[in-house]
């Protein structure tokens, strides 16, 4: 509005940059939604132009703007004359085949789709792709918008023949900007490519969802959408920094240290509370600028290694061809639901493959999200789990979750005894393993399911670990003072490998591991004695452990591990979910800031604390040569976790965080699943010390006498559950046993 105010003075209110300046303020009100005042200033500009620059392109636009005021009110009556006057004055500025030209076909072909005037809609649409072919060729991104645009005017008129081929058209053209760009793109970048085509995943699984019917072809497409989609991203960064570290090119090496480096100092800077906030968000905002131009250097290095291999694009039928006569495949999918228009709610579904699977996977539809959300689980969660307090009698999730997720796959199981399982949505908050059956026998003693972040993982081959090494880092001294912390940390450079802790006599009977209460982190005496079991156990059988607790319990100790085997980290984990932002972000807006705390990136957002964290926890700021005390997911992605076979995170919370874009979960689960580790035990709510500590001795027990880690976990469970049941007068409860869950093949 300044802008405004001060050409109209310079240069008189009827001047054409008054009238971009007030196009260029409407466009900001527009996508605040605040129509009635977008099309008050769009109005102007349009007069202006009207009387400087009749039959211009400048008075074009102003329609084509008017016209997205109109269709935003569905006034769109309103919207076709002026996109057809903005049609006729382009073609006549800039040629009936030129590029304006082309934008106004789609616009005026969305208005005609809108208005149920499909055959008129196809005609433009039949232009449009003509045009943009020839100007801009098949693999241009404008094309992908095209084609999904055309594909969706058929779907909605129950045209499937017609629709799938361009919806193929269409995505082979997104696939080939993923191969390209992704070379040359960082984490965020292509993050943030994979935002603005989010809507294109949903378009199609809600066809497919409506249309399977009609030709069942559409349900293996979905399932090869679905293995391309889930975790693409983190796998494509995860084989990136396995290319670098296998190089040993030494500018590679060293721009990956930088990129770590960078990545450390930011959280750092992120968890203190400075007095000067300006100098401090400049000072974030370069790091991030740095880090980012670093992973791009990094990208590009890495591409120039060697032949980069094409991204692949693996189908069901390899999936299936993978599985044991045994074995089952199941992708669940949440998609928001577009039927002819984009409704406010979400849909479930699975799609099951067997061996057996001969034409195409199973399709089954699971309900809208209102139903599996409200019911199957959030019930349980709000009954486990009260502002952040534990609710220990909480009993196990009710009737209605089996009805709803597990009883209508069943019949597509056929017999079938391992289950691999990706789950989506709210499934990754829950155990799916303590659902019961109407038998009363839980899932995992029905089935051995193997939770997977894409049933593509089926294909990867398994490593096989010879090696008997363990970290084991618990019990820290969160309170541990920076003189203190720099004696630990001399020690540390010492190759050592340190006693185990002194049993802890007299532990508390239940102690949660959470996040603490204000700015200090509670002890954690029993993560002593947890560790100190589970070394016990390894020394028995010769392993090689190193052991770091108390002051030594630092967040170097596991930056400089050296891919051990086993890493087993017992302390307390963070997580903030998206409605403590909000509510953060709101308080901050009353006072007139801006939330500006950097959290905005779940990876930033969720991780572990180690000793000295309450110095940080306080708002001090650690010298350069001191860790923090913060691990965050960010970090954690940095580690060398090739050659580990397991990650144990004792702790609260450690498998929560954000689900985007298919993605998976983006928290400490993804960061570790990035930086090479082949398995990730994890929890899901905050977990009792006494009851966790017999859970961890008898899951090693089983695992380190040869018990597949797999059976290992689900035996040790069973088992602590028939214990929580005989000390609590029969009653089921899963709070005290449940809340692990292992991810990876």
């Amino acid at each position: 509005m300044r802008a405004i105010r001060i050409d109209s003075k310079a240069l008189g209110p009827d001047a054409p940059a008054v009238a971009t300046d007030l196009n260029n303020t409407a466009l900001l009100l527009l996508h605040e939604r605040k129509y009635a005042d977008a099309r008050d200033l769009f109005e102007r500009g349009l007069a202006i132009d009207e009387k400087a620059l009749p039959d211009k392109t400048e008075v074009a636009l102003c329609l084509t703007n008017l016209a997205t005021v109109d269709e935003a009110q569905g006034k769109f009556a309103d919207a076709e004359p002026r996109l057809k006057r903005a049609m006729s004055i382009d073609e006549k500025v800039s040629g009936a085949e030129s590029a304006s030209v082309a934008v106004d076909l789609n616009n005026l072909a969305v208005v005609y789709a809108a208005t149920g005037r499909s055959a008129e809609a196809e005609a433009l649409y039949n232009r449009l792709l003509a045009i943009h072919e020839k100007l801009l060729g098949p693999d241009h991104p404008d094309m992908a918008t095209d084609l999904l645009n055309f594909a969706m005017l058929y779907a909605n008129q129950g045209k499937v023949a017609q629709a799938q081929p361009l919806f193929n058209r269409s995505f082979d053209n997104l696939f080939h900007q993923f191969q390209y760009n992704f070379s040359f793109m960082t984490e965020n970048e292509r993050l943030g490519f994979l935002d603005t085509v989010a809507e294109d995943f949903p378009a199609y699984f809600s066809f497919v969802h409506r249309y399977h019917d009609k030709d069942p072809a559409l349900i293996g497409a979905m399932y090869n959408m679905l293995l391309w989609e889930k975790g693409f991203i983190s796998g494509s960064v995860a084989d990136m920094r396995r290319q670098i570290e296998a190089s040993s090119d030494p500018e590679a090496l060293r721009l990956l240290a930088r990129l770590a480096q960078d990545r450390t100092t930011m959280a750092a800077l992120l968890n203190q509370q400075p007095q000067d906030r300006s100098t401090w968000q400049q000072q974030i905002q370069q790091l991030r600028t740095e880090s980012d131009e670093t992973e791009k250097a990094l990208v590009q290095r890495s591409a120039c290694l060697a032949e980069r291999k094409k991204i692949d694009r693996t189908t069901w039928q390899q999936v299936r061809d993978a599985l044991g006569p045994d074995e089952a495949a199941v992708e669940f999918a949440r998609f928001r639901y577009y039927d002819g228009k984009w409704t406010d709610t979400s849909d479930y579904a699975a799609l099951v493959i067997t061996r057996e699977s001969k034409d195409q996977p199973e399709y089954i539809p699971l309900g809208e999200s209102s139903l599996i959300e409200g019911d199957a689980f959030t019930h349980f969660r709000s009954h486990l789990q009260t502002r952040g307090i534990a609710v220990e009698d909480a009993a196990l999730p009710g009737q209605d979750a089996y009805t709803l997720l597990w009883k209508p796959v069943e019949p597509a199981l056929r017999g079938k005894t391992r289950i691999y399982v990706s789950p989506d949505g709210i499934q990754n908050q829950i155990p799916l393993g303590i659902i019961a059956r109407p038998d009363g026998r839980l899932l995992m003693e029905a089935y051995d399911l193997r939770t997977v972040s894409s049933t593509r993982d089926i294909l990867r081959p398994t490593t096989a670990h010879a090696g008997t090494t363990a970290l084991l880092v618990g019990n820290p001294v969160f309170a541990l003072t920076e003189a203190e912390q720099r004696i630990a940390q001399q020690h540390l450079n010492l190759p050592r490998t340190l006693a185990p802790p002194d049993p802890v006599a007299s532990a508390p009977a239940q102690i949660v591991r959470g996040q603490g209460s204000g700015a200090t982190l509670a002890p954690l005496p029993g993560t002593g004695a947890e560790i100190k079991a589970i070394a016990d156990l390894m020394q028995q059988r010769q392993w090689k452990t190193s052991i770091y607790t108390g002051d030594s319990a630092l967040k170097r100790v596991l930056e400089r591990s050296d891919s051990p085997r086993i890493i087993h980290l017992a302390t307390h984990g963070f997580f903030l979910p998206d409605q403590q932002l909000k509510a953060a972000d709101l308080e901050s807006q009353q006072f007139g800031q801006k939330l500006d705390i950097g959290l905005e990136d779940p990876m930033l957002r969720s991780g572990l604390y180690f000793a000295g964290a309450n110095r940080t926890l306080a708002g001090q700021p650690s010298a350069p040569e001191i860790d923090n005390g913060v691990l965050t997911a960010m970090e954690a992605a940095n580690l060398d976790l090739r050659g580990t076979e397991l990650v144990v995170l004792s702790a609260c919370n450690t498998g929560q965080g954000d689900v985007k874009n298919g993605e998976g979960v983006f928290g400490l689960r993804r960061a570790l699943e990035e930086a090479g580790a082949q398995h990730v035990l994890m929890s899901l709510w905050s977990v009792p010390d006494r009851e966790t500590l017999e859970l961890m001795k008898s899951f090693y027990s089983k695992w380190l006498a040869g018990t597949e880690v797999h059976a290992a976990l689900q035996q040790a469970q069973l088992e602590m559950r028939a214990k929580v049941k005989a000390e609590h007068d029969g009653r089921d409860l899963p709070f005290y046993w449940g809340a692990f869950v292992l991810v990876g093949k």
